[in-house]
């Protein structure tokens, strides 16, 4: 139901009440599953208690949001947290044993990608600093106040006529930030 879901969806619509009633439905299975897990193991003051295993910590949260998207679904404030139903997928991970593995796996390797990423920030600075050497303030146009672009026209004429002489709206090389926004850009 989620990847059907968007914000565009009228909420009236034959479409907008199944993901509705769907939605409580399923947050329903999810929270009686939660429950009885609860009951059954207790909550916290056992050895052995529900919530003392972190995996079953984020089983209790991403419920517990689900429970508060229903509730709180008439608050505008509330909508940005619509988008934490996606959690739901995190509920797979804490049933399967596999899935712990690649988790942990991902989350052990991070460190190390905190060091492949300096490098190739050194990288985007190298040809960041080429660039703003090289293109400073050469890939601007003329443009209208209607958005027209003017290529013919060198900066001169170009403001004679009372148009703007900038960049259109894509990257450039005129400084280091927009430089390496724009390598990053074009290498992801």
């Amino acid at each position: 139901c989620l990847a059907i879901d968007n914000p565009t969806i009228d909420s009236n619509s034959k479409v907008g009440k199944f993901l509705y009633y769907s939605d409580i439905g399923v947050t329903a299975v999810f929270s009686l599953e939660t429950l009885s897990h609860m009951v059954a193991f207790g909550a916290y003051a056992s050895e052995n208690a529900y919530l003392r295993d972190p995996w079953n910590q984020i089983d209790a949260g991403v419920v517990l949001i689900s429970i508060l998207n229903i509730f709180l679904q008439g608050f505008r404030w509330f909508k940005g947290f619509r988008a934490l139903r996606a959690l739901r997928a995190m509920r797979t991970i804490t049933h399967s044993p596999n899935m712990r593995i690649v988790v942990r796996s991902i989350t052990a390797t991070l460190p190390m990608l905190g060091n492949i990423a300096m490098v190739m920030l050194v990288i985007f600075l190298i040809f960041g600093v080429i660039g703003v050497q090289s293109f400073q303030g050469m890939l601007r146009k003329c443009i209208s106040s209607s958005g027209q672009v003017f290529a013919q026209y060198d900066e001169g004429e170009c403001l004679a006529l009372g148009h703007r002489w900038k960049n259109e709206n894509v990257g450039n090389f005129d400084n280091i930030a927009s430089a390496l926004l724009l390598l990053v850009e074009v290498a992801s």
